[in-house]
């Protein structure tokens, strides 16, 4: 191991980590459907603590967590409420999995009973998540992780696995290598999300937020699954917009994207995710707030910086703002 003694104590543990990825210790903050999904698959493999609402919480503790459809199984990893409740359990890489609009305030209480935190892991929707993450921990390793895999919220302790996607990572703020990247992934794939690493991950970070600005509000909109894009040619001309949209948004930050590439990378993920309830559609059935602020609107208030057109994507963030 020539090398760590010049590596900070942070750097060092991930080093280690890499070497012997079954001792990671896992934290996931944000037991929603993906977050669930995610701490409950690697649960079976690495010590995990899962921290969400107390309801989801006490039905895991009590009878486990099932996991359905794409992926069956019972789970049982530890969990807890916040961080401060177990401040002994000292992660090696935490996966924020919360919501855009509670990010500040995961990386805060995370800052404040884990320090030294050597990875975390934004797996969330939304544009400027990682710089958030950075601003309480900058001392991690800050990494994002897009997914297009469907996860639907049942009920306490069950959760549906809808769908399977395409998962992309990469680094975004914070101490890099290949190792950190590389140790990720291994714990990403052994959860069985077969995961790519990315050379621009904040490109690949618009590319995900044209797919939501498109899915999400137009199935919150109509009150149907992700499927009702996929079947309507009408809905796929709406995408088409969408993307038109962001590409000349991206284009005018130095982001190089190709409305094709989008439309056709939505039209697979409403497909091959046909039977989830999109995130946005499940947070209004539960009478939740939505992320439309951290997707469409951010998108709107990019584009208006740059004296950009963007009615579509306007158009569905109003939408939502007025059923939500």
């Amino acid at each position: 191991m020539k090398g760590i003694e010049t590596e900070s104590p942070v750097r060092a543990k991930v080093l280690i980590s890499a070497l012997f990825p079954s001792f990671m210790r896992i934290a996931v903050f944000g037991a929603g459907a993906m977050g669930s999904l995610l701490g409950g698959k690697l649960s079976q493999h690495f010590p995990v603590l899962l921290i969400g609402r107390e309801e989801h919480m006490k039905a895991i503790r009590s009878y486990g967590m099932k996991i359905e459809g794409v992926t069956e199984l019972t789970a049982h990893p530890e969990v807890c409420t916040s961080p401060a409740e177990r401040p002994d359990f000292l992660p090696d890489v935490v996966f924020i999995t919360t919501k855009a609009y509670d990010t500040a305030e995961a990386a805060r209480e995370i800052s404040e009973v884990w320090s030294a935190v050597p990875v975390v892991v934004s797996m969330q929707n939304g544009i400027g998540n990682a710089d958030v993450i950075s601003s309480y921990l900058s001392d991690s390793s800050v990494l994002t992780v897009l997914t297009t895999h469907g996860a639907t919220f049942v009920e306490p302790g069950r959760i549906l696995h809808a769908g399977v996607g395409r998962t992309v990572l990469g680094h975004s703020v914070g101490p890099k290598g290949n190792m950190v990247l590389e140790s990720v992934r291994y714990i990403l794939e052994t959860a069985g999300f077969e995961t790519e690493i990315s050379g621009d991950i904040e490109r690949d970070i618009w590319i995900k937020a044209g797919i939501n600005a498109s899915i999400n509000p137009i199935t919150a909109v109509l009150s149907e699954k992700n499927g009702v894009i996929a079947r309507s040619e009408g809905l796929k001309e709406v995408v088409r917009d969408v993307c038109l949209e962001l590409e000349r948004t991206a284009t005018a930050y130095g982001i190089a994207i190709d409305a094709d590439d989008i439309f056709q990378q939505t039209i697979t993920t409403a497909e091959m995710t046909a039977g989830n309830t999109s995130s946005m559609l499940q947070d209004i059935m539960a009478g939740r707030r939505t992320e439309i602020e951290q997707i469409n609107g951010e998108i709107v208030r990019e584009a208006r910086k740059k004296g950009i057109s963007v009615p579509v994507v306007n158009a569905l963030y109003r939408m939502v703002q007025e059923i939500s």
